[in-house]
């Protein structure tokens, strides 16, 4: 004898992410027909895990944003990555401004070995060719705080003299 199916709401089991971590996937709250969601239905991937599949990390570098592997050389503990932004990670568990990981950016650490102390959260590390993978103390220059560190960014792009308004910022000499 079967059983008669239920009367009134039936109710949805929730759809696993497509990126295979078993996690469920949320309800989209809105229909968005160019990521493939309709609302109240599940979403194909909880955020960020689309970057898990091949066909993710070709979607993005064929938007012009190369996917970054995890980890650089290996995946030993101890190692070094690179983050989204270009950043190097560096392993430090225990760091008081270690990510929930034990990841610490390498430049910030570099400028504490350079001052022999640990930076304040309020401290900002800037990279003087612009480029985030450089870490050599001759291309770090240490703003107090991010305040400080926009306003040398505005100056710097009105073109006018910074010797003159900021001579003591390169520490390293």
């Amino acid at each position: 004898m079967s059983t008669p199916a239920p009367q009134g709401r039936v109710t949805q089991l929730p759809a696993l992410c497509l990126c295979g971590c078993g996690q469920p996937a949320p309800i989209s709250t809105e229909t968005r027909a160019a990521r493939g969601q309709i609302k109240g239905q599940p979403a194909r991937f909880r955020r960020g895990h689309n970057m898990r599949t091949p066909e993710g990390r070709a979607a993005m570098a064929a938007r012009g944003r190369a996917f970054r592997a995890r980890a650089s050389s290996s995946a030993r503990p101890g190692g070094r990555k690179i983050d989204r932004e270009g950043y190097v990670l560096v392993k430090a568990p225990g760091h008081p401004l270690a990510d929930c990981q034990s990841y610490v950016r390498e430049h910030r650490l570099a400028m504490e070995r350079h001052l022999g102390r640990p930076l304040t959260s309020q401290e900002v590390v800037h990279h003087v060719n612009g480029d985030p993978q450089d870490n050599r103390i001759e291309n770090l220059w240490l703003f107090p705080n991010n305040v400080a560190h926009r306003a040398w960014h505005q100056i710097s792009k009105s073109g006018r003299e910074l010797s003159l308004l900021m001579p003591a910022i390169p520490l390293a000499r």
